[in-house]
């Protein structure tokens, strides 16, 4: 008799436990009515953390639901493959984002069965009415004084400054739409808008159409091939001829990035290119255009600034006999590849003559890198690694220098890969100094240069005499 009555207790404890956590599996608390509360159960088995976040998530989703009931007016504001696009549309709630924070969430109950951990999650729907409130007020206060500190800044030709207060007003207005989204799941939204997107966009618009690209110096320089522009390209921007900081310029060539840099405290930029100018001969335009996030109709206001530099390199080109091998694979499009050969090495200034004194030996080899299967076969292709020995000769058939270029190339074919490789291959830091060994060897005559000191001094002390001997100590004369 005493083991049944044990039994009876122990199954009677059991079913007060599970009684206890029902909400486990009902999902549901009667110490918190769904009219006063949103409820939400989280389970994992990675522990009580997940769990809890879970519970969350559920409540989030609840949330949702109610929002996708409704319809209300929405503002929105989006860039999107940097075209800016406002609008004011009536909309499914559903849509909305329901990202904002929620607070007043609180984690009230666990429980363990056996591998899996419960958590649940209650909101107080009258406590989160009115946090929801006073946050978006409190965001409404800072977006007001954000949009006039904007307007201030614009009228003053601060328009750095503005513009960064026009972007913080945008995320202070996603904020309150974040939270309106929320808070209309659980209560109607009667706060009205101060500002609409439209405004903001507005503003932001008259800022960038104020900026004025001036082209100060740098430009029309020329030199020959290896060297770079001897000047910075220098450009200023203005807003009602006030200078502009803080505004970011890019410099392209060819639509390619090559650096980026803001505006000093007198709206000036220099952009020092170096080593990234383009060192073959022809004529090379780079340009500076204002680099920000605008929609399209700014956009073509902004590429009405853009300013043009132009670099011409003068071909003055030195004679050197040219010898191409290339590898068994290659062979069947070797009067091709030695085409682009010389062709690559006619713009760095090494012409092919067969008497000239140098050689420049160029062993050209290619490798399968895989391909890609078109369709057809018209529509397939081979990749390659192309590689270019280049080793460079005097008179006397001794190397004087040697040096590899490796690139990638696709083509129809490995010979047609490797070809596009050649054009592909990036070599101007290495044929400068082989340049300079090879015109070093062209034939001309060499200058002499005589220097005649003033040996009396004369009662006239004119700069160019006290220069003479300077010059006559630093310059060996060979008559």
């Amino acid at each position: 008799m005493r083991k049944y009555t044990v039994l009876g207790i122990c199954l009677l404890c059991t079913t007060v436990i599970f009684a206890a956590d029902d909400w486990v599996t009902t999902g549901k608390d009667l110490a918190y009515p769904p009219d006063l509360y949103f409820v939400g159960v989280g389970t994992s088995e990675r522990g009580f953390e997940e769990a809890k976040s879970a519970a969350i998530v559920e409540i989030r989703k609840q949330i949702s639901v109610k929002i996708s009931a409704t319809v209300i007016d929405e503002q929105s504001s989006f860039i999107s493959g940097g075209i800016e696009k406002a609008s004011n549309r009536v909309e499914s709630r559903a849509k909305l984002s329901t990202s904002g924070e929620i607070a007043g969430v609180q984690i009230v109950k666990t429980a363990q069965n056996g591998k899996l951990y419960h958590a649940l999650a209650i909101l107080d729907k009258d406590n989160f009415i009115k946090t929801a409130k006073a946050q978006i007020k409190d965001l409404n206060s800072q977006l007001k004084t954000v949009v006039e500190a904007a307007k201030a800044d614009i009228g003053a030709s601060k328009i750095a400054s503005g513009l960064q207060k026009i972007a913080d007003a945008k995320k202070l207005m996603a904020k309150i739409a974040s939270q309106k989204a929320l808070l209309s799941g659980i209560s109607p939204v009667t706060d009205p808008n101060h500002y609409s997107i439209a405004e903001i966009s507005s503003m932001h618009e008259k800022c960038i159409s104020s900026l004025k690209m001036i082209k100060v110096s740098g430009d029309n320089q020329s030199g020959e091939v290896g060297m770079v522009p001897a000047e910075p390209f220098v450009i200023k921007i203005e807003a009602d001829a006030v200078p502009v900081s803080l505004i970011p310029v890019k410099l392209t060539y060819k639509g390619k990035k090559l650096m980026e840099r803001i505006t000093d405290e007198q709206g000036i930029i220099q952009f020092s290119i170096g080593e990234l100018a383009e060192s073959v001969a022809g004529v090379h335009p780079y340009t500076a255009e204002i680099s920000l996030p605008v929609s399209s109709t700014v956009k073509n206001i902004l590429a009405s600034q853009k300013q043009t530099f132009t670099y011409t390199i003068v071909a003055n080109p030195c004679s050197s006999r040219v010898e191409v091998v290339v590898s068994p694979s290659l062979a069947s499009d070797r009067q091709e590849i030695v085409k682009r050969v010389l062709s690559r090495l006619e713009k760095f200034n090494i012409k092919e003559h067969s008497k000239a004194p140098t050689l420049v030996q160029v062993s050209i080899t290619a490798k399968d890198a895989g391909g890609v299967s078109g369709l057809s076969e018209s529509n397939s292709f081979i990749r390659t690694e192309v590689s270019a020995q280049f080793t460079v000769f005097n008179d006397e058939n001794e190397k004087i220098d040697a040096f590899t270029g490796i690139s990638k190339g696709m083509g129809g074919s490995i010979a047609k890969s490797a070809i596009n490789g050649i054009e592909n291959m990036r070599l101007d830091k290495d044929l400068k100094p082989a340049l300079e060994k090879i015109c070093g060897f062209a034939s001309a005559p060499k200058l002499k240069i005589a220097v005649f000191d003033f040996k009396e001094k004369s009662q006239c002390h004119c700069w160019w005499y006290d220069i003479a001997p300077n010059l006559s100590d630093m310059i060996i004369t060979g008559l």
